[in-house]
């Protein structure tokens, strides 16, 4: 014969709530009497719910502050990582750049190309390369994404 236990039927539980007296100006106390009305709450259920929200933002803030550091130094370590892999591609390009430059100088004069020619010649590569600089080419959009894949896989290292 089997012993079936009587079980009453589970009432949800309330939380306990325990009284707090507190002072605050006649406006302040109209206000929640008003917002309390307006929801069809009672003021200590519209008191407490405000009390409670006002508490879990001082909460927040606090966190918030504490992970501000914390933000801001990911951020910088980050930042610097990319710009040091910036700085890299820079450097080398510049660095490669001036080293075509004086080649190439150094094969136009032993070639024997008089001075007014060579100035010249430095003179319209110089405009060439401004009215160049910043536009786009197929060419260039392919280097510019491998690069950027470049620093996506280096940063995620």
């Amino acid at each position: 014969m089997s012993h079936a236990v009587f079980q009453s039927p589970k009432r949800p539980r309330r939380r306990q709530a325990v009284k707090v007296t507190i002072w605050v100006k006649p406006l302040v106390k109209a206000e929640l009497q008003r917002k309390a009305e307006r929801e069809g709450l009672s003021l200590s259920a519209t008191g407490a719910a405000f009390l409670e929200k006002a508490m879990q933002a001082d909460i927040d803030m606090q966190y918030g502050t504490l992970l501000e550091p914390i933000i801001e130094r990911t951020i910088t370590k980050h930042l610097g990582s990319r710009d040091r892999r910036l700085a890299f591609l820079l450097a080398r390009g510049a660095f490669e750049s001036g080293m075509t430059k004086a080649l190439v100088l150094f094969v136009l004069k032993q070639a024997g190309v008089e001075q007014g020619r060579l100035k010249a010649m430095l003179d319209e590569c110089s405009r060439k390369a401004r009215t160049t600089l910043l536009r786009k080419t197929p060419q260039l959009e392919t280097v510019l994404s491998e690069v950027a894949a470049w620093l996506e896989e280096k940063e995620s290292n």
